[in-house]
């Protein structure tokens, strides 16, 4: 009877060793969890701050950008105005005609930002 249980005891060594080599290879990989968070976490945080710096820069800008735009249009209309009523040099369907041209282009050069 001994020598029987010394036999199934010898059997089941290499099963056993076998099967606490995976559980601890497990235990590793689980292990490791808390470096793979923290890792996304930082990249993560890098994203947010790299988001966040480009949306501070068209937060400046915008206001900028549609001042421009508003004197670019009152010039049109100053010069145009200036054009149709001292100079005679246009007709208003001429500036009615570029206004007309020129915001035709105008959303493509909005949809670039």
């Amino acid at each position: 009877m001994v020598e029987k249980d010394r036999i199934q005891q010898v059997r089941l060594l290499p099963l056993l060793k076998k099967l606490f080599q995976e559980f601890f290879c497990y235990k590793k990989l689980f292990n490791n969890t808390d470096f793979v968070i923290d890792k996304y976490k930082d990249l993560t945080r890098e994203e947010f701050e790299q988001a966040y710096k480009t949306t501070k820069i068209k937060a400046k800008v915008s206001p900028i950008n549609e001042v421009i735009t508003t004197f670019m249009v009152l010039l049109v209309v100053f010069i145009g105005g200036y054009q149709i009523l001292v100079t005679k040099k246009i007709t208003s369907g001429d500036l009615i005609s570029f206004v007309t041209a020129f915001r035709t282009y105008a959303p493509t050069f909005k949809e670039t930002d």
